[in-house]
């Protein structure tokens, strides 16, 4: 529908007076005259201020009506509505005969005012006071356009249609007048939005063309188009268009015209003509149609080309549109609508290959980005701003900068009004927030995108699970619990039987289990099975269900509820899962007989289960924690047996050669060990654990298995590679330690190698990366050197030795060695203490002199030592009887 102009003036807006002035006196008269003048001659201000000085000299002057009238129509024009109500309305009782002119002011100022209650009242006044006044059509018809503006299409027709009604009574025998023309359109478009056709048919009856001006006929032949168009009279309507556009084009009005295209264009639509459609669209991109015309032209082409899937020829008219008209009012409108086709382009060619991974970025999405940013750099006053940084966004997601979509989804929630494109913008922010670990930012705004889109049903219905499932996840990243609960009920309020609704409980309870609270992930995996007894999720939930009793301690009734759905999912694919977890439950029970049957069995059962490989790890660990070395090793051998790809197959080869050395079978030890030290597959971490490992093993096979002094040789040799390959490591220095003790028992028969020794224990005490543990390990190795060294010598010589390993290991029991922030060791303070105790008892043999003062430190260090460690006071009593029984003798 055409808007219905707020003022059915006709032109005549000044009421001038053109009689014979009676009897006034020159000065008066003139003084009139020239108030008149300026308000014909449009100068409004000097009017109102010359006639309002006028009445206030002239009170008594026979031109003091017309002259009230003449300022208050000043007033009207100037926009000063209240002024020229108040002035009409205070000297109304002076009026006299222009009483109804009077009326009719005041009613047109309201009116203006947009206070169409009231100016419907004072019309209605005018007409009902004053039935023979020039002015009671006009007051009809503006009585009748104050309804029409307060939505109240049934009055319009009640006043305009009765015979006996103020407009009826004025228009009779005028029906070419103007005035009563517009009331016959008014009665009409009243009848029409009533869905009254027949009667919009009859009120446009006496309303004939050639009474009418182009405007006026423009509107009658408008009515007459949807009038058919209301009745499903297309062809009609497509004849009647013809003729709108041909009256159109006679007023020269480049509105009329272009409304006239657009109505022929959906003529053609409604027929399935959509090529005409189009062509007829596209006479409005012409520069002087309005521009809310060729921004409707332009949607509609894209919408057209797109429901015949003709994507490229609908890029194509944008692009020519662009190219043809430069300087267009449309222009950012345009680059906006190829920008958003380049975008969907982009979409429907770079489809998901066959393995998965996106496609490649193309050339739309660049396209789009630049023409994007076109209209924000271009058009900074445009109104499509927004929406053009909210493309923007899009643009850099789908090419995964983050930042970039960040900052642009941010600039379009900041420039959109508030709509459906706000709510996606706000959404659209908190996703790039979310995948940038913002869990904060993004749950602020999937919240404000709820809060807008509550008030779009469409964006309500399309965003509202996402965002809330985004909110939930978001709160559980943020280890806000309630606010994933709120998000959680607010889904199963929304759309309760959803499979979001289903997934956001399971969520929900996941998250609660996750955190150690398996009260509330118990009560929501219930809820769960309650609300969706038939959801495809089920067993997994109750296996979760199940879970959560494990974590409360209650072992007998998850064993049970395992059970339970052994015996009805008998078939379900997740059943390697639940008898994996009843096992494990058995031995979380206490009952490791029952749990290694049931390993035991899973494996001859399920071997190609992922889990297969874990639960032979646990018969091995079964085997290990009885001390059952030799089963153990056979068990932890199956698995890199076995599963060779899996990744406990590494770590089982490592186990297994502990457990040969846990039942001394060496050389199987070594078997296993030096596998992984040559497989270069095998990770690093584990090649050296293994090196060590081996490299213990050689120290420790017997000399019937081979040449004790050549294993202790080829250690060094296995252990010396360690420094070679990570040099300044850890593990390099805990190499330079094990190198340092098996000098150490060479030297037994080769005291040359005590030197060798004492440089390998060196390095690891000046290693920064030693830690406590390592260190005072080879400071007591040192101290052993020094101790052996001295076994070697006699008299001051010995002293002076047994005095230094002395030392060394106080250094050790009185923690010297320690770095910031460490603690003691103490395996290694307890092994340096009753080194430094024997070492003195040593010393009192070669040095009698000092035999009384050195006993003395025995006994303190024993003293100290049982306090420390109190769990040698049997051995520590035995030294000190010995200390006391040596200084008592005289």
């Amino acid at each position: 529908m055409v808007m219905v102009r707020k003022c059915w003036l006709l032109g005549l807006l000044l009421l001038v007076s053109g009689g014979q002035l009676r009897a006034a006196t020159p000065a008066e008269t003139q003084a009139f005259r020239a108030a008149t003048n300026a308000l014909n001659d449009g100068f409004l201000d000097r009017a109102e201020r010359e006639l309002g000085e006028f009445t206030t000299n002239h009170p008594a002057s026979e031109y003091l009506a017309e002259a009230v009238l003449l300022q208050a129509q000043a007033q009207i024009q100037q926009g000063k509505f209240a002024e020229a109500i108040a002035l009409l309305t205070e000297r109304l009782p002076q009026a006299d005969k222009r009483a109804d002119e009077y009326l009719y002011w005041i009613g047109e100022a309201q009116f203006r005012s947009l206070n169409y209650v009231a100016a419907a009242e004072t019309f209605g006044k005018l007409t009902a006071t004053f039935p023979e006044s020039q002015r009671r059509l006009v007051a009809s018809v503006s009585e009748a356009a104050a309804h029409v503006e307060l939505g109240q299409w049934t009055i319009v027709v009640d006043l305009l249609r009765k015979p006996e009604g103020a407009f009826q009574q004025a228009a009779a025998g005028n029906v070419g007048n103007e005035l009563a023309a517009r009331g016959f359109l008014l009665w009409a478009e009243a009848e029409l939005q009533q869905g009254n056709h027949a009667g919009a048919e009859a009120a446009l009856q006496p309303v004939k063309d050639a009474q009418l001006k182009p405007e006026l006929g423009w509107r009658r032949h408008y009515l007459i188009c949807r009038i058919h168009l209301k009745v499903n009279r297309t062809q009609e309507a497509l004849l009647a268009s013809d003729e709108l556009l041909t009256v159109a084009r006679f007023s020269k009005r480049q509105d009329l015209i272009g409304e006239s295209v657009a109505l022929r264009a959906s003529i053609f639509e409604r027929l399935g003509d959509l090529g005409k459609a189009a062509a007829f669209y596209e006479l409005n991109l012409a520069p002087e149609t309005p521009v809310e015309r060729q921004r409707q032209a332009l949607a509609k082409i894209v919408e057209l080309a797109l429901a015949q899937n003709q994507l490229p020829t609908a890029i194509q008219r944008l692009e020519k549109f662009l190219g043809s008209f430069t300087n267009a009012p449309s222009t950012d409108m345009a680059l906006l609508t190829l920008a958003e086709l380049q975008l969907k382009q982009h979409l429907a060619l770079a489809p998901t290959n066959a393995t998965g991974a996106p496609a490649p970025l193309t050339n739309q999405l660049q396209q789009a980005l630049a023409n994007f940013e076109r209209v924000i750099n271009g058009f900074t006053n445009s109104a499509l701003i927004g929406k053009a940084q909210l493309g923007r966004g899009w643009c850099y997601w789908l090419a995964g900068q983050m930042p970039a979509s960040t900052e642009a989804f941010k600039a379009a929630a900041a420039q959109l009004p508030t709509s459906e494109d706000l709510a996606v913008a706000r959404f659209k922010l908190a996703d790039t927030l979310f995948v940038q670990n913002d869990f904060a930012g993004a749950l602020e705004h999937y919240r404000g995108a709820l809060a807008v889109a509550a008030d779009w049903p469409r964006a309500k219905g399309e965003l509202t699970p996402p965002a809330l499932y985004q909110a939930l996840r978001a709160g559980l990243k943020l280890n806000d619990r309630a606010a994933a609960s709120e998000a959680m009920r607010r889904i199963l309020e929304f759309t309760p039987d959803s499979k979001v609704a289903a997934d956001s409980l399971l969520l929900t309870g996941q998250g609660f289990a996750d955190a150690g609270e398996p009260e509330p992930a118990q009560a929501l995996f219930k809820e769960f099975v309650e609300k969706f007894p038939e959801a495809e999720d089920r067993p997994a939930v109750e296996l979760l269900l199940a879970g959560a009793l494990e974590q409360k301690g209650e072992w007998g009734p998850a064993i049970a509820q395992y059970d339970s759905w052994l015996e009805r999912f008998a078939t379900n694919r997740l059943r390697p899962q639940a008898e994996f977890a009843r096992a494990m439950a058995h031995f979380h029970g206490g009952n490791e007989t029952n749990a290694h049957t049931a390993f035991t069995n899973f494996v001859a059962r399920f071997a190609t289960d992922a889990l297969a490989p874990v639960a032979q790890w646990w018969v091995a660990d079964y085997h290990w924690r009885r001390g059952d070395f030799a089963d153990a090793e056979l068990n932890y051998k199956l698995i890199f047996q076995t599963w060779r790809s899996s990744e406990l197959a590494y770590p089982a080869g490592l186990m297994a050669g502990r457990a040969a050395v846990g039942w001394r079978n060496y050389q199987n030890a070594s078997n296993h060990f030096t596998r992984l030290t040559s497989d270069t597959n095998c990770p690093v971490n584990l090649r050296i654990e293994a090196t060590l490992a081996y490299g213990g093993a050689l120290m420790l096979l017997s000399p019937a298995e081979t040449n004790k002094l050549a294993n202790f040789e080829e250690a060094i040799r296995v252990f010396g590679t360690l420094p070679q390959l990570y040099p300044g490591t850890p593990s390099a220095a805990q190499a330079w330690g094990e190198i340092g003790n098996c000098y150490l028992q060479l030297a037994v028969r080769d005291p040359s190698a005590y030197l060798a020794a004492s440089n390998a224990f060196h390095h690891v005490t000046n290693a920064p990366q030693a830690g406590v543990a390592l260190r005072s390990q080879a400071a007591v190795g040192l101290a052993r050197v020094v101790e052996g060294l001295a076994g070697q010598k006699a008299g001051n010589e010995k002293a002076a030795l047994l005095k230094l390993a002395r030392d060394h290991y106080l250094d050790v029991f009185y923690a010297k060695h320690l770095r910031e922030g460490e603690t003691k060791d103490l395996f290694w303070i307890k092994e340096a203490g009753l080194g430094a105790v024997r070492v003195v008892e040593s010393s009192t043999a070669a040095n009698t002199a000092g035999s009384r003062e050195e006993w003395q430190q025995v006994k303190r260090l024993c003293e100290a030592m049982q306090e420390l460690l109190p769990p040698l006071r049997p051995r520590l009593d035995r030294i000190l009887a010995r200390a006391n029984e040596q200084m008592d003798v005289p």
